[in-house]
């Protein structure tokens, strides 16, 4: 591997010379003269580190090999704008002083392609541009250590004894452009994809990883301190129903010790597809401090015995080791989180001495691979704990939706369950199967199912106000019989219409951790004025059962406040109690005697001229209004230059 050493003899005939630019070039054509123009990598990166440029820039063109031990393995220590300069390598150029097209391929070594590591400086800034990684036979291609502080544009890592390593507090920002892929083996490698250990070491991932293998982290493995950012639109992805593994555990991610991971889903999801592994298709995560988070994520045709989507294990029961949810920025209805096409023997979602939080969430179309044995789509092992809040469970085979044993607990609100089925006999799944353990399970909607399989005598069951058309072996107490209207389960509509039973039936749920904020993002509960409040269910219920709340027809215990702005100029109005960001979202229910407060902001170059149809501005000139009745306020914004009919501004 050739590291840049520099001796104080060296660097006084280099200063001797002529005064260096920022700008190398690197290839041997007739085009390719100049004092800025060298023959190898190697010559430019020397006079680079010596230029005393705090930027530097190497333009690659294909008119040189960068293959082999001696020309396709580099280290680049201290490039920062104190050190060496802060690098820039850019492939892609057929010739010097040409345009880019494509990528420069570096590798085929025995080697890593690149390290990047600091020595006597706090950072090593290197960019990649327009390259190909390939082909070596090294544990990884990139090696980012220490300071390392890297960022790959339209970069190909790609067919490699393995992909990255990030550790030691380095940073890897890998580009939408960027492709990682077709790195690892399942035999011996963490990671095949990207491997991050050590704390303070930071991804984040914009760009596709793509059927990478490793025996644990297929695609990705993240532990002891790393943190992974998974930015919108990224995809993971699998080998989908080709023949292999991608993974032992954790095809698509593995975390492990300490690693924390936010999937930053927005308008376009997270998207993990088609990742096999014996354990934990998508995702398995390991440890009492590991951490995942997943905001508007798709794990769609993952494939695994236990856990094909999830596996959550040894993190405890305490605070929850996964929590799975959506965002206002999706808009994709009620398939913003969601888990579909699943394959499994076991479980979708297993948790084992570990907890979970499923959260407007949708688990859909999986199918069962094993033989005729009772499993759930949900299972949990000893002492774990399981919270699903508005989770819809629609169109799946399996015996039961949840499968708990001894010191499990399962803590379920507005779950909703429909057209699921046993493949073996085409009867309707369970809602659960009861070894051992508790559940509390309240405002559910249970449709279309065979009841609950309970196998113990000591189980303990809690919850109420759930609407369910089949009570075998449900305890008393807890639910009401009734036959739910639903909008199109069959094609995975599972949303109640406004004459559903379901629609205005319970109280609010007991949990502190729930959300009454409904799958389609809406606030609830609103009344529904043409379906009587907690008939059937609880005197005076103003929330549905179930994952959805109906938004037909409001009632007149709610009221509608809406916030009109006036005048030429521009400003926000937003409300406490929350609800109106105006600008964007102008108007919001709430309950009859309601107090809300209205605050006015003028925008820059604009002035706040009142309110007109506020019943009481205090001194501060917010507006109060007291919400018993639909009415609406007037926000009037002048720009600050207007020139009133007294002359004056």
């Amino acid at each position: 591997m050739k590291t840049l050493q520099f001796n104080f003899i060296v660097l006084m005939l280099m200063l001797s010379s002529a005064a260096w630019s920022g700008l190398y070039w690197v290839g041997n054509s007739a085009t390719c003269t100049g004092s800025n123009v060298y023959g190898t990598l190697d010559q430019a990166l020397f006079v680079a580190a010596l230029n005393g440029d705090p930027q530097d820039e190497i333009r690659l063109t294909n008119t040189v090999a960068y293959t082999g031990n001696g020309n396709g393995s580099y280290t680049l220590t201290d490039w920062s704008s104190t050190g060496a300069g802060v690098l820039t390598l850019v492939g892609g150029y057929t010739d010097c002083f040409g345009a880019v097209s494509g990528r420069t391929f570096v590798g085929d070594t025995a080697n890593a392609i690149f390290e990047v590591n600091t020595n006597n400086e706090s950072s090593s800034e290197v960019t990649f541009r327009n390259i190909q990684m390939s082909l070596t036979s090294a544990t990884r291609a990139m090696v980012l250590s220490g300071g390392a502080v890297v960022t790959l544009d339209n970069v190909l890592v790609s067919s490699n004894q393995s992909g990255i390593v990030v550790s030691g507090g380095a940073f890897l920002d890998v580009l939408a452009n960027s492709l990682i892929e077709f790195n690892g083996n399942t035999s011996n490698i963490l990671g095949g994809g990207i491997y991050c250990t050590g704390q303070n070491s930071t991804v984040l991932l914009r760009g596709r990883v793509h059927r990478n293998q490793g025996l644990r982290g297929g695609n990705l493995h993240i532990r002891t301190g790393c943190y992974l950012e998974i930015k919108d639109g990224v995809r993971i992805e699998g080998r989908g129903t080709l023949a292999g593994l991608d993974a032992v555990e954790g095809a698509g991610l593995y975390v492990d010790n300490g690693g924390e991971v936010f999937a930053d889903g927005r308008a376009n999801r997270v998207i993990f597809d088609g990742n096999k592994a014996e354990n934990g298709g998508a995702i398995y995560i390991n440890g009492t401090s590991s951490f995942v988070l997943l905001q508007n994520t798709h794990i769609n045709g993952s494939e695994a015995e236990d856990g094909s989507a999830i596996y959550a294990n040894g993190g405890g029961n305490g605070t929850p080791q996964l929590i799975m949810d959506q965002t206002t920025d999706c808009n994709l209805l009620f398939r913003c989180s969601e888990i579909q096409n699943s394959r499994y023997l076991n479980s979708v979602v297993a948790v084992d001495d570990s907890m979970i939080q499923l959260q407007r969430t949708v688990i859909e179309q999986s199918d069962y691979l094993g033989t005729n044995l009772a499993a759930g789509l949900i299972t949990s092992y000893t002492n774990s704990r399981v919270r699903l809040n508005r989770v819809g469970m629609i169109r799946n085979e399996a015996y039961a939706m949840l499968r708990f044993t001894t010191n499990d607990l399962f803590e379920v609100s507005h779950l909703t369950m429909a057209d699921n089925s046993w493949t073996f006999d085409g009867s309707n799944s369970r809602v659960a199967v009861v070894l051992a353990g508790a559940i509390n399970i309240q405002n559910s909607l249970i449709t279309g199912s065979s009841g609950i399989d309970n196998r113990s005598a000591g189980a303990s069951f809690a919850g109420g106000c759930n609407l369910i058309d089949n009570d075998f072996d449900w305890p008393s107490g807890f639910y009401h019989l009734g036959a739910a209207q639903l909008i199109n389960p069959a094609a995975g509509d599972a949303r109640q219409l406004a004459a559903s039973p379901g629609v205005d039936m319970c109280l609010q749920d007991n949990f502190v951790w729930s959300s009454e904020i409904d799958i389609e993002n809406q606030a609830a509960p609103v009344n529904e004025n043409t379906n009587p409040q907690g008939m059937p269910g609880q005197s005076g219920g103003l929330y549905d059962a179930g994952f959805d709340e109906v938004y037909d027809n409001i009632g007149e215990d709610e009221f509608l406040l809406t916030v009109q702005k006036e005048g030429r100029g521009e400003g926000v109005v937003i409300s406490n109690p929350s609800g109106i960001s105006c600008g964007v979202d102008c108007s919001e229910v709430y309950f009859n005697g309601t107090i809300v407060t209205l605050f006015a902001s003028p925008t820059a170059g604009n002035d706040f001229a009142g309110w007109l149809n506020c019943p009481l501005v205090n001194q501060d000139g917010e507006c109060l209004t007291s919400v018993e009745s639909s009415h609406t306020i007037r926000a009037v914004f002048q720009p600050d230059d207007l020139i009133y009919f007294d002359g004056f501004e």
